[in-house]
């Protein structure tokens, strides 16, 4: 988590212009991980931003929390490399799916 943080320092800077939600942080405890706790908790955020109806967008350095986003609607806008760390950008509901939503991203 502290290599995390230092992380969206960088990251901070190259959200999306438009008006959007962002998923900072979506965990659950490892042994009560694969119970579906996850999908609940991403379905109630979903269901929740429909009441102001933005774009979904955050940023992930795991495989795993890629591929559980991309399950789940959330597309792959860019990939980079940070202080050594591989870095996606996602997003779920953005106008215009061949946008670029982290176009200012670029490998340092």
């Amino acid at each position: 988590m502290e290599r995390w943080r230092s992380i969206t320092v960088y990251l901070g800077q190259y959200h999306p212009e438009e008006m959007h939600w962002y998923l900072a942080v979506l965990g659950i405890v490892p042994g009560l991980q694969g119970h579906g706790l996850g999908n609940r908790l991403l379905d109630e955020l979903i269901r929740v931003t429909e009441s102001l109806p933005c774009p979904i967008y955050l940023e992930s350095d795991r495989q795993s929390s890629m591929d559980f986003y991309l399950a789940r609607g959330f597309e792959v806008r860019a990939e980079t490399t940070l202080m050594g760390v591989h870095c996606w950008c996602l997003g779920r509901g953005f106008a215009g799916a061949d946008r670029d939503l982290c176009d200012s991203v670029r490998e340092f």
